[in-house]
């Protein structure tokens, strides 16, 4: 988990220097947003082996079933009543 944290971090940080050198050494960045998204990546990772986006594909995936499944379920509910 470590290394996984490590490398993410890294990835990060390369990209500010990235950004940094671009802008002609100085440059603003928005740190809560790479921070929200590295936190993320690193927890989709050490939980199931993917990447932020993969794990983003994920959970819009089961919130469509789930709200088909409630759906059904209404359904269901609907029809035993009459």
């Amino acid at each position: 988990m470590i290394v996984a944290m490590e490398k993410r971090a890294s990835s990060m940080v390369d990209e500010w220097e990235k950004k940094v050198k671009n802008s002609g050494g100085h440059a603003e960045l928005e740190v809560g947003d790479y921070m929200t998204h590295v936190t993320a990546d690193i927890i989709a990772f050490t939980a199931f082996g993917s990447n932020y986006e993969k794990g983003q594909k994920v959970g819009t995936s089961f919130n469509k079933l789930h709200s088909s499944i409630l759906w059904v379920k209404e359904i269901d509910n609907n029809l035993v009543q009459h």
